[in-house]
Order: C-alpha cells, then sequence, then structure tokens
C-alpha cells in the first residue's frame, strides 16, 4: 500500500518534507512488538501529523516541533528504529515502514531547525489534544 499524503491537513506557509508509514514499537517481556493498525505520517517543516490506517476515519494528531526534544536511530531487536523523545517526557520508538522523501530522521531534524527567514509557526496545543494522542498511542 503507498505511503498516503494529505495536503488538505496543511496550514498556511507549511509545507510536507516526507510521509512515511511507521509502527509504533513497545517493549515487552519477549522483546519488542509493534502495535496495529501502523500510522501514516507526514513530517512538514512546522509538525508531525499522524493518523491511523484504518479504513475508518480519524482526526488526526500532530506534535508541533517544539514539542519534539530529540530524534535518534536505535536498533530494536535487530530492527532499525526512530527514537522520538518529545518535552511531555513521552519517548515514541517508531519502526519507519514505507517513505516517500528523505530519511525520517533527516526529514524529522529538518523540521526541528527554525527557518532563517519568515515567521515561525508556534503551536498552541490544547492539552487535550496531547492527551488524545497518548490514549491513541496507549490504545494501539
Amino acid at each position: 500500500m503507498a505511503v498516503q499524503s494529505r495536503p488538505d491537513l496543511l496550514v498556511r506557509g507549511e509545507h510536507i518534507l516526507g510521509s512515511y508509514q511507521l509502527q509504533v514499537a513497545r517493549r515487552t517481556d519477549s522483546g519488542w512488538t509493534v502495535t496495529i493498525p501502523p500510522l501514516y505520517a507526514l513530517v512538514t517543516n512546522q509538525r508531525l501529523i499522524l493518523w491511523p490506517q484504518t479504513r475508518r476515519s480519524y482526526p488526526p494528531a500532530s506534535i508541533p516541533r517544539n514539542y519534539v526534544v530529540k530524534v535518534t536511530p536505535v536498533v530494536l531487536d535487530h530492527r532499525n528504529a526512530v527514537l522520538l523523545q518529545l518535552k511531555t517526557g513521552h519517548d515514541l520508538y517508531l519502526i519507519v515502514g514505507l517513505s516517500e522523501g528523505g530519511p525520517f530522521v533527516d526529514m524529522v531534524k529538518k523540521m526541528l531547525t527554525p527557518p532563517l527567514l519568515g515567521r515561525i509557526f508556534k503551536a498552541r496545543v490544547p492539552k487535550q489534544d496531547i492527551q488524545r494522542l497518548i490514549q491513541l498511542i496507549e490504545q494501539l
């Protein structure tokens, strides 16, 4: 299945750096396992937009760039993955599948680099939206 791109989700001045299919990885007693369903992800110049790959439509969740502390490639049980550390104290371990654009880590790092000129996007994310994202990930 192809990576889904959703330009309708973008705000003024925002553009897509890459689109990906991701799986959230969780540590279990027997090692690392991935959650189902996989997620579609768009990395833009201002945020990371995520939504589940299901037949039913769900509103996307977004992580503004100012909420991302660090992005690091890691290895989980011999699988290449990405650790996304958030200001909320959460660590997201992601397995990157299909992609359109550069490597996921490089695109997130590019997103984290503020523009030299122009206005900087400062998202004011309501606490309930962050909680909704956390609940979505916990249910996977």
